[in-house]
């Protein structure tokens, strides 16, 4: 019902509209009126960023202990991989 009352709401696909789905589903869909879904866009939304934080630590990691660096303890690959990873 919640779906229903979100796709009959005119004002609600105006902003979804002028200021796409994050913006949408973060500022202007209200946590309180619609929970479940709600809830379960922002869980969709913020799915692939994640995947993706994943995928590359993995990438990293196997880049950083190769079989010439098989002796390598989680310690030191710890620390590899904050270097790595790090944005700064």
């Amino acid at each position: 019902m919640e779906m229903v009352d979100v796709q009959s709401s005119f004002a609600l696909k105006q902003h979804l509209l002028s200021e796409g789905a994050v913006n949408f589903w973060c500022n202007h869909v209200s946590q309180y009126q619609y929970p479940t879904i709600r809830k379960v866009a922002l869980l969709i939304l913020t799915m692939f960023g994640s995947t993706y934080t994943c995928e590359s630590s993995f990438s990293h990691m196997n880049a950083i202990k190769t079989r010439a660096r098989c002796s390598m303890t989680n310690e030191k690959l710890h620390e590899c991989l904050r270097v790595a990873l790090t944005t700064y």
